[in-house]
């Protein structure tokens, strides 16, 4: 008679091996200037280290946004036709307050539009159009953007 069956074995586990990390060395000139910040911090700042652990990671985190490269902002880049009409229109709003838009962007049109002056009138009309359409656009969506952040 056989003996009490056991379950079969299990295949001998797969050893995973780590990878040695390759260090990144600080330049010299670099390191002693973050020693002595961090010395300079800890010897103003001690307290409010020790009150608050996680504040040493926000420090950390602070730097390095401020440090180069700079992250690029989000989205694609604007139009720099755009942006150069938006602000002629804030500044001209600040100066004239009672002025009708429509008379404040006639002053708009030849500086921002490339060759308005020579433009006939039918491609003027569409040109200003367009550029008021995507001025418009520019603000309803910085308009969502704020609205999206305060909701969240």
């Amino acid at each position: 008679m056989a003996g009490p069956l056991r379950p079969p074995l299990a295949p001998p586990a797969k050893i995973r091996r780590r990878r040695k990390r390759q260090r990144e060395t600080i330049p010299e000139p670099i390191r002693r200037a973050v020693i002595e910040f961090a010395q300079g911090l800890q010897g103003n700042h001690a307290a409010v280290f020790v009150s608050n652990p996680r504040l040493k990671h926000r420090v950390a985190r602070l730097l390095a946004a401020e440090l180069p490269p700079a992250r690029r902002r989000p989205g694609r880049p604007g139009l720099p036709d755009v942006t150069k009409a938006q602000r002629m229109l804030e500044e001209l709003r600040c100066l004239y307050p009672n002025q009708p838009a429509c008379i404040l962007w006639r002053s708009i049109y030849p500086e921002v539009i490339e060759g308005y002056d020579s433009l006939s009138k039918p491609e003027r009309r569409a040109a200003a159009q367009e550029l008021c359409r995507r001025v418009g656009w520019r603000r309803r969506a910085r308009r969502r953007s704020l609205t999206r952040r305060i909701n969240v």
